[in-house]
């Protein structure tokens, strides 16, 4: 029997940190993608780097990207300490989601062999999304990577890993495969 009372604040709490997380990152992206645009913008006081983009975000149609506020601590933050953010961001939210992958699969009690199978393709997807940077890097073709780098690595933010577990679990489970 499901336990409403585990699974509906596991719910919440995915769902709160999804929203801080997404917020932080394109609060990030933002900075980081229009500070271009604004010469010796790392130069600026941080009240001159709000100044300076303010008008951007009022050019975007109705965009998250466009219509959120201004966290300040990013705004005092050097070009190195905000990709450095962005990654420490995605890095946590991996071992995050893979923490609530693992409660996914023992709320509805899934066998230990998924467990295994969960860690073996976290780490999977993990290695290869290295290896895409990587590549990436050596190649000097970042933006042609990165899309594959952070699609992968989108993966293993999310609880989709420990639904398919669950779906695929059920599927065999009640004999739906033959």
């Amino acid at each position: 029997m499901i336990n409403w009372r585990r699974i509906i604040p596991l719910i919440i709490v995915i769902l709160f940190i999804g929203f801080i997380q997404e917020r932080v990152k394109v609060s990030v992206n933002f900075i980081l993608d229009k500070s271009t645009n604004v010469p010796e913008f790392f130069n600026l006081s941080p009240e001159k780097r709000i100044e300076a983009l303010s008008p951007l975000k009022k050019q975007g149609s109705f965009d998250y990207y466009y219509s959120h506020g201004n966290i300040q601590t990013l705004y005092s933050m050097s070009l190195v300490q905000l990709k450095a953010l962005k990654w420490l961001i995605t890095g946590l939210s991996v071992l995050i989601h893979l923490g609530i992958n693992i409660l996914i699969l023992r709320f509805f009690n899934s066998p230990k062999s998924h467990f295994k199978l969960l860690y073996y393709l976290s780490a999977l997807i993990f290695i290869i999304a290295l290896f895409s940077q990587l590549l990436g890097t050596l190649l000097n073709l970042n933006n042609e990577f990165y899309p594959i780098t952070r699609g992968l690595m989108g993966i293993l933010q999310t609880p989709v890993l420990g639904i398919i577990f669950l779906m695929v679990t059920n599927f065999f489970a009640n004999g739906k495969h033959e």
